[in-house]
């Protein structure tokens, strides 16, 4: 059983070194918009709660103001 193991995964690594050049490129573009499409939720994200944080601050201020 051991034996078969670093073969089996000698396998893989060899199939991997197999893939076209035109597959590897569409892995690369996937990870590229993953990551684009991460750091657009990332801005988006900071955004609401930055205006959430305006918003509660703006509120406490003007119950204190009034009352």
């Amino acid at each position: 059983m051991s034996r078969k193991e670093p073969e089996l995964q000698l396998s893989i690594v060899d199939d991997d070194n197999q893939l076209s050049r035109r597959e590897r490129e569409y892995f690369f573009e996937s990870d590229r918009v993953r990551a684009e499409s991460l750091r657009t939720w990332k801005i988006h994200l900071t955004i609401v709660v930055s205006v959430a944080l305006l918003i509660s601050a703006a509120a406490l201020i003007y119950v204190f103001a009034k009352g």
